[in-house]
């Protein structure tokens, strides 16, 4: 039985159609793909920093490979998002470079800290704390006082200003 006009147009759209579904599913998996092995590249770049750094320090060939393969171990466990509490507890000369390689830009880039003394900004560096903060969760209130400061390292902080009425 031939088909209508009405229905080779319908077959000809829902065909159309379907290619176009599984382009944007294909076009999907690829991104999502990228997007896994950029920030697994990243991490393999800025371990390989940190251990040329600590080489060129003059650490030797097996605690080299140890930390290699711990931050291995710590992309599978942990996806590199944070530091276990070894790294905290490590001798204070590797927590020392440990933490200025991680965190030594944020003391470079604001004016209060970009003039003092880089080996003063080492040892701020091995005293900071990273702290994983929630969206929707607040840091700080106005008039609030502390001694700490708090720099973003991923992420973003709205401000949101109230009225005194």
């Amino acid at each position: 039985m031939p088909l209508t006009i009405n229905e080779v147009y319908y077959k000809v759209f829902m065909t159309f159609v379907l290619q176009l579904v599984d382009l944007y599913v294909m076009a999907m998996a690829l991104n999502f793909a990228r997007t896994k092995y950029r920030e697994q590249y990243l991490y393999d770049a800025a371990v390989k920093k940190m251990l040329i750094y600590l080489n060129n320090c003059g650490l030797c060939k097996s605690l080299s490979d140890s930390i290699l393969a711990y931050t291995h171990q710590l992309w599978d466990r942990q996806k590199g998002e944070r530091l276990p509490d070894l790294a905290y507890k490590a001798p204070t000369c590797l927590r020392h470079d440990l933490f200025s390689e991680l965190y030594i830009h944020h003391l470079e880039a604001p004016a209060t800290f970009r003039q003092l003394p880089y080996f003063f900004k080492r040892q701020l560096a091995a005293r900071l704390n990273r702290m994983t903060v929630f969206p929707g969760k607040c840091i700080v209130r106005e008039g609030d006082t502390f001694n700490v400061t708090y720099f973003i390292h991923e992420g973003e902080v709205e401000k949101y200003q109230t009225d005194k009425k």
